[in-house]
């Protein structure tokens, strides 16, 4: 028996953690469907959220998704990524630290990435996102020591760098626009100059080049209108191609440098609720202006140009998604400061203490049961608006069915075979009752 570690047990679990990792892995629901339920080749290959609908309603879904939303979700899971880590090696801090600690840390990490690949291949949903964690932890645990503000400062300058390096791009290509629609706005027949002739070819090329990038996918809808071999193939090449460009893409720095602010915020107490109210009301404050005010802005401008193929997201998007999820921190613990705040959102609890088994769930219940030729069959029928109330009642019944779960059982079933190959050992599973035995945590 392992007398150093063991998966953590109810009476050390801080629950503020588990409620913010609840809302994150339901709320990321809102973003999934719609690659799971919607025809969102189309608007890949169009950049209008339109394609997925054009009523009052799906505008204002789209608005409130790209908002409040977008990056969001998965900010705070890579926050909590980063919380985790310092959770799980605590004992490792000190100089002469239990070497098994790096040995669970990295089990835990290497088994994170293959349930990725399952997931995102034979469970059919190849936007996963445990493989990208999974491999991106790896190199997260040698700077676990650092000062938070060491932590932040890097995090925080990573994400710039990333979005500086974009930046001379994206404002030659919002100059290339700006003179293309110069020259449209010409009367018909106008004679070009050699430069004109030259901005016109290039900003046709980018025009397809969009277009393509869906080309490129296998056939979504034949595929989502097959058994689940077809299903099985377009998710295996889909998820193939989303990895690898996210392993070499500013995606995998992103997940790296948000991790080490969640290692900073919790060494700080942040993310456990442990600061002020002012403090909260602060941060959730100049969280929300920040990222609110840096969306609207990256939204009006593709508003403005009728979606066209550039967009100023490469150059700002982290400063939207970083502020506004350090806004939902700020206002989830702000509302655990209040009985009712805590009383409200304590049904978040259970998800967020079984995330694997809720994720599994949506896919379960999304590409299995509802979309899928196999399934139900209803992929393509359904614009933002109606996209956003399924996720909604897909949510609603995970929340239940994870509360009466934990009831029973100590943890997911999907959370009890990650242990079990993370610590080598089994743990508890069921729940002490009277009558009833169970085995050691």
């Amino acid at each position: 028996m392992n007398t150093i570690l063991h998966p953590t047990r109810d009476r050390d679990r801080i629950i503020t953690l588990d409620i913010l990792r609840g809302i994150a892995i339901l709320g990321i629901l809102y973003l999934n469907i719609v690659t799971m339920g919607g025809n969102w080749p189309a608007w890949a290959a169009s950049g209008n959220p339109q394609s997925l609908g054009a009523t009052a309603a799906d505008q204002w879904a789209y608005r409130w998704v790209f908002n409040f939303l977008d990056g969001t979700q998965r900010g705070l899971l890579e926050l909590l990524f980063g919380a985790s880590a310092i959770l799980l090696t605590l004992r490792a801090t000190a100089k002469d630290g239990p070497v098994e600690v790096a040995d669970v840390y990295y089990r835990r990490a290497l088994w994170l990435a293959a349930f990725g690949v399952t997931h995102g291949t034979l469970l059919l949903w190849p936007g996963e996102i445990w493989t990208l964690y999974g491999l991106t932890a790896l190199f997260v645990f040698p700077v676990r020591r650092l000062s938070p503000r060491i932590l932040a400062t890097i995090g925080a300058l990573g994400l710039m760098l990333v979005m500086a390096f974009a930046t001379p791009k994206v404002l030659d290509k919002v100059a290339l626009q700006d003179r293309v629609e110069r020259i449209q706005s010409r009367p018909t027949g106008a004679v070009l100059s050699t430069t004109e002739k030259a901005d016109m070819k290039r900003w046709k090329g980018l025009v397809e080049e969009r277009a393509n990038q869906a080309k490129q996918l296998p056939d979504v809808k034949k595929a989502m209108a097959g058994g689940y071999v077809e299903n099985l193939q377009f998710s295996a090449d889909f998820w193939y191609q989303f990895n690898l460009s996210a392993l070499i893409s500013p995606a995998a720095g992103e997940a790296f440098f948000t991790m080490l602010i969640g290692m900073a915020l919790f060494k700080w107490g942040i993310l456990q609720g442990g600061r002020s109210t002012r403090f909260y009301v602060a941060l959730a404050t100049l969280g929300y202006t920040v990222g609110i005010f840096v969306k609207w802005a990256m939204l009006d401008f593709r508003l403005a140009h009728h979606f066209g193929p550039v967009s100023i997201g490469a150059a700002v998007y982290d400063y939207g998604r970083m502020g506004t999820t350090l806004g939902h921190v700020g206002l989830i613990c702000l509302v655990l400061k209040s009985g009712i705040g805590r009383h409200a959102l304590a049904m978040f609890k259970a998800p967020g203490r079984m995330p694997m088994t809720a994720y599994v769930g949506q896919t379960l219940i999304c590409c299995w049961l509802l979309f899928p030729g196999f399934g139900l069959g209803l992929w393509g029928r359904f614009g933002w608006a109606d996209l956003m109330l399924i996720a909604t009642v897909v949510n609603a019944v995970l929340i239940g069915f994870c509360n009466l779960w934990m009831v029973r059982y100590q943890m997911g079933p999907f959370e009890w075979v990650w242990r079990w190959l993370s610590y080598q050992e089994r743990p508890g599973f069921r729940r002490a009752t009277s009558g009833l035995t169970q085995s050691p945590p």
